[in-house]
């Protein structure tokens, strides 16, 4: 029989949580080499983070609001990507309110 949580990629938070910070530490790793393709590793890894840790939006939003910058660059570019990263740059946005939890959080589920 198939297990249904196979057929969802990224599908728990414990998976995208290892596989965000895994990511995160290669990235940091391999951005000194000729090609830096470790900043796009790490982009991709603050993704997987920031959506479901409020620690690691924060930060984003610390990031964002000290280098007006970086925030203003992923504002230009926002238009470019897909949806899910279009709403994780909404949401990690300075002026954006911090809801009380996110709908993928545990706590938000009803009990089967």
């Amino acid at each position: 029989m198939d297990d249904p949580g196979l057929k969802r990629p990224f599908g728990n938070r414990f998976g995208r949580a290892v596989l965000g910070w895994v990511l995160l530490v290669v990235g940091a790793i391999i951005t000194p080499t000729p090609i830096p393709i470790g900043i796009f590793v790490m982009a991709f890894a603050v993704y997987l983070l920031a959506r479901d840790s409020l620690a690691v939006r924060q930060a984003v939003r610390w990031a964002r609001r000290n280098w007006p910058a970086f925030c203003r660059a992923l504002e230009g570019i926002k238009h470019r990507l897909p949806h899910g990263v279009r709403e994780s740059i909404d949401i990690t946005h300075p002026d954006h309110p911090e809801p009380d939890h996110r709908p993928e959080d545990e706590s938000a589920r009803t009990p089967r």
